[in-house]
């Protein structure tokens, strides 16, 4: 709940995290990170899949990389981010990133932080 609701301090700050994806399988690809809030779904996609010691992230929380409901859809503009963030109902970091039965994906240290507005779970 601490990372849901008006988040709009976080504009120009980021979404840190970090994941670990271990087993085998195919991989397969599907958007990455999903913020919803203000009638609005945002999507991105990280620059490499997790590997099998943790890999950290660092998202920006501006428009940039982030694009409308899917991978290809149009860049997201500053409007849509700020009305994002100002009404986030979901946030959802993927964790499966293979086919299979014996794969394990984990997350930890999600941090979101902008303007003096810090939100973590570990």
């Amino acid at each position: 709940a601490k990372f849901l609701g008006n988040k709009l301090g976080a504009y120009g700050g980021t979404l840190s995290f970090d994941l670990v994806v271990t087993g085998t399988g195919t991989p397969y690809d599907q958007e990455d990170v999903i913020l919803v809030g203000g009638g609005l779904t945002l999507v991105f996609t990280l620059p490499a899949q997790p590997g099998t010691s943790f890999t950290s992230y660092h998202l920006g929380l501006t428009e940039t990389g982030w694009r409308r409901d899917t991978r290809s859809g149009v860049p997201a503009t500053q409007a849509d981010m700020a009305a994002a963030l100002s009404s986030l109902t979901a946030i959802y970091i993927r964790g499966e990133y293979r086919l299979s039965t014996d794969d394990a994906g984990e997350l930890d240290n999600v941090v979101l932080e902008g303007s003096g507005a810090i939100c973590d779970i570990q």
